[in-house]
């Protein structure tokens, strides 16, 4: 919704100024309005070579037809992306993490910021949280007392899995639009 919102704000003046690029976004705001009404079935595929990611399984502890999960071998280049180091000079090379002097897990954080709606200081407050079937993950949230926008996000924070995974689900009814999504990089939780 937040993507047709986006895509359809200035259509109006682009259709004055470009009738091709608006015709083009357009085409784009439809796909999504169908995908968004569920007239046809869709595929989401997550692939996240860390391996921590998941789709919400409705049917746990049985296996969810719609969802088909893979496990694979990463390359070098995805080992690289997560943060594996196969020898001392790469790992030397990457930037150091500043030692911890405090348990992040019965603390909450709380750190200066700015609104990302009015650019107004604010706090966002930060907690490790242990979280079955998702592993350990970051909870930040941000609130701004000056306009009331608020935002959070959830993130991985636990060990990089082994192996990498590739997550699909069949979108086919209103239900799978409802499933919670994490991922780790970039892992916001979101809705289908």
């Amino acid at each position: 919704m937040k993507a047709i919102e986006d895509l359809s704000q200035d259509q109006p003046a682009r259709k004055e100024m470009d009738t091709e690029l608006w015709s083009r976004i357009d085409a784009v705001i439809q796909q999504l309005q169908e995908l968004l009404e569920l007239r046809k079935p869709f595929i989401v595929v997550l692939d996240d070579p860390s391996g921590n990611s998941y789709i919400e399984n409705f049917l746990a502890p049985r296996v969810d037809p719609k969802l088909a999960v893979k496990h694979y071998r990463r390359t070098k280049e995805q080992d690289a992306a997560v943060g594996i180091f196969e020898d001392e000079e790469e790992q030397d090379n990457r930037p150091r993490q500043p030692e911890q002097e405090f348990n992040l897990k019965e603390e909450v954080l709380s750190f200066p910021a700015n609104c990302s709606n009015c650019s107004a200081p604010c706090d966002t407050k930060m907690k490790v949280v242990d979280i079955p079937y998702f592993k350990e993950v970051v909870i930040m949230s941000t609130t701004c007392d000056s306009c009331g926008y608020k935002s959070n996000e959830v993130k991985a924070g636990g060990a990089v899995a082994p192996k990498g995974r590739r997550i699909t689900l069949k979108v086919a009814d209103k239900e799978d639009l409802s499933r919670d999504v994490l991922k780790v990089r970039h892992s916001m939780p979101v809705k289908c």
